[in-house]
């Protein structure tokens, strides 16, 4: 038995270190992308006001263009958060009590983005998150841009594989429930109409709005060393548990 207790303590150290390795390299790759493009740096024009939102359906197409840091290559979309108006000058925190986000490539532009939901959606449509929400805008002076929301979702997110040489990034957001406490006034950009909107959860058609301005966190597909990281530490750990058993 204690040959036993050794090897796994030699098993959980490994394996801890191993796992380690591969976070650490995950982290060390993310990239942060501010889209639309043009206003990383610069406050839009108009804003969403307070007391928003009664349950909604929003989508909004980010183009391909504005995801050149990636490369032309796959990434997986791993986190997202969207900006408060500079008009935002105390802390707020929003909650959602049923928040849905799904995402997609498509072929529809800024420019002919359908009125119909169903038209936007990409092949690969999938839900990357649905859950409670909750959005916390940091206080500021002056004037924006303003910090980027910090936002928590206890329940965890489905990440994304999005490839840009394959189309645009279509956004939904689903707010079944709406937002339950006051949402701050939120950066919009009145001349950009990227963006569609209906006035209940299950809507399938909607009027243009204007676009939201979002930061994306990608990290790259792992490259086949770190995938092997990763694989041996998950041997090591099974490994750990079948000894631990015996």
């Amino acid at each position: 038995m204690k040959v036993r207790r050794a090897c796994a303590a030699v098993f959980s150290i490994g394996s801890f270190f191993l796992l380690f390795a591969g976070i650490r390299c995950a982290e060390a790759a993310e990239i942060k992308i501010v889209s639309p493009g043009a206003y990383e740096d610069i406050e839009g024009e108009g804003a969403v006001g307070e007391d928003c939102c009664d349950p909604y359906r929003f989508q909004q197409v980010l183009p391909a263009a504005d995801f050149a840091a990636l490369g032309n290559q796959p990434h997986w979309l791993v986190d997202f958060t969207y900006r408060p108006d500079q008009s935002q000058t105390n802390p707020v925190t929003s909650h959602w009590p049923d928040h849905e986000v799904r995402l997609s490539t498509t072929q529809r532009g800024p420019d002919n983005l359908s009125l119909s939901f169903a038209d936007n959606l990409g092949a690969d449509v999938m839900q990357f998150y649905r859950g409670p929400q909750t959005a916390v805008a940091v206080a500021g002076s002056g004037p924006g841009p303003r910090e980027f929301h910090n936002i928590d979702r206890p329940v965890g997110v489905t990440p994304f594989l999005y490839d840009p040489s394959q189309g645009n990034l279509l956004f939904e957001s689903i707010g079944r429930q709406g937002v339950v406490s006051p949402s701050g006034p939120q950066d919009k950009i009145p001349g950009m109409q990227t963006a569609l909107v209906g006035f209940s959860p299950f809507a399938t058609q909607g009027v243009r709005d204007a676009a939201s301005i979002f930061q994306f966190t990608f990290v790259p597909v792992p490259e086949p060393a770190t995938l092997t990281l990763l694989i041996m530490a998950m041997v090591v750990h099974s490994a750990r548990r079948r000894s631990t058993v015996s």
